[in-house]
């Protein structure tokens, strides 16, 4: 199908009783991941292994320390941040050059949402 793999894991919800991401359960076969909810999710770098990703969506995972994962990352096609997400490090360079972007502009970003788009081109 359009997306091969599975969604790692479709939602988790309960938020503080998300497991941690397994990196078991995320592969280069993956293409979608869409997390809702997992705020409780420390850390985020094992998407990193998800070599084939073209679509992330992060809904309301609450702080994302950093994603620096991204650069491993050469398909992304795709990112979504909605709700409570945010990058913590504020570093969002290395959304550069990804062609669909969905995020708020926060303070402590490095770049706004339209800087990484004028970058890309």
């Amino acid at each position: 199908g359009p997306h091969a793999g599975a969604v790692y894991p479709a939602t988790c919800t309960g938020g503080r009783s998300a497991p941690p991401l397994n990196p078991l359960g995320l592969g280069g076969e993956v293409e979608l991941v869409k997390l809702e909810k997992c705020s409780a999710i420390p850390d985020f770098s094992p998407l990193g292994r998800c070599s084939a990703l073209q679509t992330l969506v992060l809904a309301d995972c609450g702080d994302v320390p950093s994603l620096r994962f991204i650069r491993s990352l050469p398909k992304l096609r795709r990112v979504v941040f909605s709700g409570d997400t945010r990058v913590v490090d504020g570093n969002l360079h290395p959304l550069v050059g990804i062609p669909e972007i969905r995020m708020k502009d926060r303070r402590g970003y490095n770049l706004s949402v339209e800087e990484i788009r004028r970058a890309a081109r």
